[in-house]
């Protein structure tokens, strides 16, 4: 399906207003000298960029998962890249928390059932394999 002009229009103004925040938190909460108009979305955010350092990562990481709820592993460094890739993610996040859950359809397992599984799987009774064709 394509997109029309005023759906690309709305996306690119979320966006922007998702940038401008992700750049006021860093700002404020990491207390940085600059203004946020300064950063430019696409700006490293180590090294030759804002020049941040390791103490700054966990508050970042702390920050976005206040704000948002997206919780950032240690697999994830690549996020640090720019305001952009942090967005991306968090746009990510956004996206499973809105898609519903499919309610009564699965049960939960929880991890004392676990020793009740495999004499389940035992009473289950094989099906007889469908030869097509023959």
């Amino acid at each position: 399906m394509t997109a029309t002009y005023e759906e690309l229009r709305e996306q690119a103004l979320e966006r922007r207003e998702l940038n401008t925040k992700l750049r006021t938190i860093l700002v404020d909460g990491l207390e940085l000298p600059v203004s946020v108009d300064q950063i430019d979305s696409d700006q490293p955010l180590f090294g030759r960029g804002l020049e941040l350092d390791s103490l700054d990562t966990l508050e970042i990481v702390s920050l976005i998962d206040e704000e948002w709820d997206a919780p950032i592993t240690d697999d994830q460094k690549y996020l640090f890249g720019s305001i952009n890739k942090l967005a991306d993610y968090i746009e990510q996040c956004d996206v499973k928390e809105k898609t519903p859950a499919l309610e009564g359809e699965f049960d939960i397992i929880e991890a004392a059932d676990l020793t009740e599984v495999p004499a389940v799987i035992e009473t289950v009774p094989a099906e007889e394999p469908v030869v097509v064709g023959a």
